[in-house]
């Protein structure tokens, strides 16, 4: 509401139950004139799955891709990803509130 960045709710999809899903959501979405630019996942699967799509349709060098929660090889993509570490973010003991709101509001924004 701050940003006064309305909701574009052509880009929300719900029920996503697979890595597969995710990877063709998100090219359905890319593939559209008014694409964003930028895009969070809170969850390394869905950074992947979402890195997968930008790959195939050679839009991984414009559209900005900040992940959280690190995993093996991250660094080795190019463009290297952003991510955010687990331990680096939040306190062990509230982990999993954070991972739980984080997974269901991208579920919804994908």
């Amino acid at each position: 509401k701050a940003s006064k960045i309305a909701l574009d709710k052509n880009i929300i999809v719900r029920g996503l139950t697979n890595s597969h899903e995710v990877t063709k959501s998100a090219i359905e979405i890319f593939s559209t004139k008014q694409a964003p630019t930028a895009v969070f996942t809170g969850q390394n699967t869905l950074t992947v799955s979402v890195y997968r799509a930008l790959r195939e349709l050679n839009l991984h060098n414009k559209i900005a891709l900040i992940g959280y929660d690190d995993f093996e090889g991250a660094d080795l993509l190019t463009p290297a990803l952003s991510l955010i570490s687990h331990s680096n973010a939040i306190k062990k003991a509230d982990r999993h509130k954070f991972m739980a709101v984080s997974f269901f509001t991208l579920n919804n924004a994908i």
